[in-house]
């Protein structure tokens, strides 16, 4: 699943003008993560600020005359003249880094505490393993509360792929009525804890394969705890 966010930025000339400069940053993953980027009007630089090991985001700054792919941390685009081609992206010194975006990485949210569930070849009945989890998921949700839980359902690319879809709703959905219960039976928590449920049927596979593969490690939920 390919989720695009356009970001347009208005570069404001010394004569006055404008430039329209397009920055679209990209997440291949259901997983929620995306790269950050900072436009430092002084220096005219973009800079994406997301771990080097996220191989799946990317941000793409463009203009009219052509664009620039940053996916590495730290990497870096001047941005002095829109009229014109972008330079070619390069690294900057971790010391300059920390200098000009500490601030920001440190008013960040945390990244979401994420557990993964697999099911049984049904897609209905978790694995053994994956039942002995639910108590710990189930204890981080009232640790952590208030929060939001994101529920999120795979499937594995045998059948209709239409059909995968809503039967990974059908996972996402399941799982979410098992750790409702959990959670009720906890008479101290008090907190407002919201579960949601998405699915992505076989479109984003954890293991690629091809098609009509019956593979346990793309039956799963993936659960996200912010």
């Amino acid at each position: 699943m390919n989720h695009k966010v356009i970001l347009s930025l208005l570069l404001f000339l010394m004569t006055g003008c404008s430039q329209q400069i397009n920055i679209i940053a990209f997440n291949t993953s259901s997983q929620p993560h995306s790269y950050f980027a900072s436009y430092n009007l002084q220096s005219k630089s973009v800079v994406a600020l997301a771990p080097s090991d996220k191989s799946h985001n990317a941000i793409i700054v463009a203009n009219d005359h052509g664009e620039v792919t940053l996916d590495k941390v730290r990497e870096s685009v001047p941005m002095s003249d829109p009229r014109h081609a972008i330079p070619p992206s390069t690294i900057m010194s971790q010391k300059e880094f920390d200098a000009r975006f500490g601030f920001l990485l440190n008013a960040l949210p945390p990244e979401p505490l994420s557990f993964q569930l697999y099911f049984k070849s049904n897609h209905m009945t978790l694995t053994p393993s994956s039942q002995k989890l639910l108590p710990t998921i189930v204890n981080k949700i009232i640790e952590l509360s208030p929060c939001v839980v994101d529920i999120i359902g795979h499937t594995d690319t045998t059948g209709d792929e239409e059909e995968n879809f809503d039967l990974s709703l059908e996972e996402a959905n399941n799982v979410k009525s098992i750790l409702q219960e959990e959670i009720l039976q906890c008479l101290t928590c008090k907190k407002e804890i919201t579960l949601s449920i998405k699915g992505y049927g076989e479109q984003d596979l954890l293991l690629p394969t091809a098609d009509n593969i019956a593979e346990e490690k793309n039956r799963y939920v993936e659960i996200y705890i912010k």
